[in-house]
């Protein structure tokens, strides 16, 4: 007898799934990424209008208006950027977020006469026409969602140049008397090399750090900046290159000397707290004191000082699973600040904190450097923490750029 049903091996490839759209079959698929244009066509037709709202919100100010009006103004260019950046990160499109986001950090919180409005006028309305670029090519695109790379590059590109130009005309930031050169770095070059492979994570970079600045290092990722951090701190070698540190030039080849530099003049903020689970606060911070060679009553006191310091006094005897994550980065700083170091080299101290502990943290960092007797390094991707630095370091390929 004759076998009438095919085995199910017999019956070939299994067909994509299908879902009705109208009278047709349509693959899952093929709707979905119909609603993907849809979604990134009505972000960019509401796009427009934001962008127009705030570019003639920043013609009326030129213009003159009472304080009052303003004030209005101001309040809807703020307005429309926040909704144009959240707009942004619902279509997946992180890099407009993010230039969103440059552009609202640059302007000022409440300044109280209207040229401070239109201090950062040029730097804004070139912000704006990257973003009516981005707009326009979003328009004009028959199919939306492979002009999604395209965007992103610009906007990339123009988040690096937009950050580079923040700070110098940015006027909430005061330029701040700095003290003599904590550490100055001359055409310092890291080469990897895996077999015949040579990998340049970075290539010449020339800077001197001063006793009370705050610098920020920016960067896409892989341009190099932990790797310049490491070599500032003494953690790695240079290829090529000079450090000097309080003046005194640093012989970096000779490996033995760098854990005592360490030790003496650099103090490290990492992107986890990185302490040690089964010790307290203080017991932290002590560990930190007892490598440096300060013990007993003394080092009690002064982890005690430090951790006052940080307004963690009260929370001396708590260990890390008993801490929120902003208070865990403090007692760090705290660790960081064990032995009076010169320079402080924090990376992405933020990353993982939620935006008002990330932000108490920065704000600590700025108050430590205006004490004036340390120079703190910082590498971060968070556009927050630019306002409250003192100079913007850029970093593409290895390279200083802008």
């Amino acid at each position: 007898m004759e076998e009438t049903e095919a085995k199910d091996s017999d019956r070939g490839p299994p067909k994509k799934k299908e879902a009705v759209k109208g009278n047709r079959h349509m693959p899952v698929e093929v709707i979905e990424s119909e609603f993907q244009e849809e979604v990134l066509g009505l972000f960019a037709r509401e796009a427009s209008g934001w962008i127009g709202q705030i570019k003639a919100a920043l013609w009326e100010l030129e213009l003159g208006p009472s304080l009052e009006r303003a004030q209005s103004l101001y309040t809807g260019m703020q307005r429309d950027l926040s909704t144009l950046k959240g707009s942004a990160g619902t279509v997946s499109l992180p890099t407009v977020e993010e230039l969103a986001s440059v552009l609202l950090s640059l302007l000022p919180g409440q300044p109280g006469n209207v040229k401070a409005f239109c201090a950062e006028d040029t730097v804004i309305r070139a912000g704006l026409e990257v973003l009516a670029t981005v707009v326009k090519v979003l328009n004009i695109a028959p199919q939306k969602t492979r002009a999604v790379n395209e965007i992103e590059g610009l906007a990339r590109q123009q988040v690096q140049k937009l950050q580079g130009r923040a700070l110098p005309s940015n006027p909430v930031v005061q330029p701040r008397a700095a003290g003599p050169p904590i550490m100055a770095v001359e055409k310092l070059r890291k080469v990897y090399r895996d077999g015949r492979v040579e990998v340049v994570a970075v290539d010449g970079v020339t800077l001197t750090l001063q006793a009370g600045e705050m610098v920020a290092i920016l960067g896409p990722s892989g341009s190099g900046k932990t790797t310049l951090l490491s070599m500032m701190g003494f953690l790695l070698v240079p290829t090529s290159g000079t450090i000097r540190l309080l003046g005194r030039p640093i012989e970096t080849r000779q490996e033995s000397v760098l854990p005592a530099l360490r030790r003496q003049h650099i103090g490290f903020i990492f992107q986890h707290a990185n302490l040690l689970r089964a010790l307290t606060a203080l017991e932290n911070v002590l560990v930190a004191l007892h490598l440096k060679g300060i013990t007993g009553g003394h080092a009690r006191r002064e982890g005690e000082r430090l951790l006052g310091r940080v307004g963690l006094g009260h929370r001396k005897h708590f260990r890390p699973s008993d801490m929120s994550g902003g208070e865990k980065h403090r007692v760090a700083i705290a660790r960081a600040l064990a032995g009076a170091p010169s320079l402080i080299l924090a990376d992405e101290p933020t990353a993982s904190l939620d935006s008002k502990s990330g932000h108490a943290v920065v704000e600590l960092l700025r108050e430590i450097t205006d004490e004036g007797r340390h120079a703190v390094a910082m590498v971060t991707h968070d556009t927050r923490n630019l306002n409250v630095a003192d100079r913007l370091i850029q970093l593409e390929d290895g390279r200083l750029v802008g």
